[in-house]
């Protein structure tokens, strides 16, 4: 389970609830990951990436 997550941090992860979850980041970016394959341009030319990773989604992009 070394794959590379298709997203350096994630803010909003949507996970299943199964073990390991499934996950989603549904963050707005300016670009994706280069890890990230399927990548898609929102109406406000930000990026979001659809791909899906199994496992633990990862830091958060901000310390708030």
């Amino acid at each position: 389970g070394d794959e590379k997550r298709p997203w350096e941090c994630c803010d909003i992860a949507m996970c299943t609830r199964s073990i390991p979850p499934i996950c989603r980041c549904v963050d707005k970016v300016d670009r994706c990951s280069d890890a990230c394959k399927d990548c898609e341009e929102t109406e406000d030319n930000r990026h979001v990436c659809f791909d899906t990773y199994i496992g633990d989604p990862g830091p958060t992009c901000h310390d708030d």
